[in-house]
């Protein structure tokens, strides 16, 4: 079980990014062996956001925003007030931006791992999570 940011479900999408070999495995690899992924839902205006802005195309992101919904092992988790909470203290001690503390707070929630490609969210979220990026995790499984 993990939980993955916007990042790594980005970077899967764009083949000339770098760490996509490893991103884009890592989303195939998960829906072979059916990993459960804990997702809070703001990933998805998130994920939009990025491929719109990355392929001037509405439609396209608005496509793999469905695709990424219809993966059976994705559980796309509500930001209620506990862990909403939890992010906001999590944002305060670690110094993370909002977004990142969600997704933090999240993988402390489940007691899962967090996979990202943000190096100051990996740095600041280590001693409070384990935290891999898609590099580390792919070679695993």
């Amino acid at each position: 079980m993990y939980c993955i940011d916007a990042s790594v479900i980005v970077n899967s999408f764009f083949p000339k990014e770098s760490n996509y070999q490893y991103s884009s495995k890592l989303i195939n690899s998960i829906r072979v062996l059916q990993k459960a992924v804990y997702l809070p839902e703001i990933i998805l205006p998130e994920i939009s956001s990025a491929i719109a802005r990355g392929t001037n195309d509405s439609a396209l992101a608005i496509e793999f925003v469905e695709q990424i919904l219809t993966i059976p092992t994705f559980n796309f988790i509500p930001i209620d007030r506990e862990i909403s909470f939890l992010a906001a203290e999590i944002a305060s001690k670690y110094r993370l931006k909002g977004a990142d503390s969600i997704y933090v707070a999240t993988a402390k929630y489940f007691d899962v791992p967090l996979i990202t490609l943000d190096l100051d969210q990996k740095e600041k979220a280590s001693p409070l999570i384990d935290v891999f990026t898609p590099k580390e995790i792919a070679s695993q499984l």
